[in-house]
């Protein structure tokens, strides 16, 4: 993601200290919305801050182990053998010897799904500090990405922050991969 995480432990701690407890929730929201949903969205924003960090941890863990286990994988491709001019893969003595494909494919799986948690985190997170008018707890990066589009051609316009925001963002995917990756 490139993303800074000093940056966003950063965030998330001052989040964290918005906390008021007098006023159940972020204090500066107060009195809106009422008490309960103050509690609860403030409680999802401080905790999507973090699931940022958590995710992009989770993210780095499963492409080390992804390597490793491609590694075991690429160690017995070596081992390959051709007699009649067609590979030949050793044949598996025990279950344990495949075991590397499907750890391969576990961690790939949760890499993908560590980077869309964290993805959807910075959703939560950019609804909640840039006041988006759309469900905290619903928000995921496509509905994110959607409002900033419908915003854009003035079906809702706008906050100068809010547009910053999603112009920012559109420059940021388009330099980290090819076009239309996202």
């Amino acid at each position: 993601l490139g993303l800074d995480l000093r940056i966003v432990r950063e965030l998330a701690g001052e989040l964290q200290g918005d906390l008021a407890p007098t006023r159940f929730g972020i204090g500066w929201w107060s009195p809106y919305p009422d008490d309960k949903r103050r509690i609860l969205i403030s409680d999802y924003l401080v905790q999507s801050a973090n699931g940022i960090v958590i995710n992009q941890q989770n993210a780095a863990i499963h492409f080390l182990e992804y390597r490793g286990a491609f590694e075991q994988i690429e160690s017995r491709i070596a081992r390959a053998t051709s007699t009649t001019g067609r590979f030949q893969y050793p044949k598996p003595t025990r279950p344990s010897d495949l075991l590397p494909e499907r750890l391969a494919d576990v961690h790939m799986a949760g890499f993908f799904r560590a980077l869309g948690s964290a993805l959807d985190c910075l959703s939560s997170v950019a609804v909640g500090v840039l006041g988006i008018p759309t469900r905290i707890i619903m928000s995921d990066f496509a509905r994110l990405r959607r409002w900033f589009q419908d915003a854009s051609k003035g079906r809702q316009p706008p906050h100068p922050k809010q547009a910053e925001f999603g112009i920012q963002l559109e420059a940021m995917i388009g330099r980290a991969g090819p076009p239309g990756w996202a």
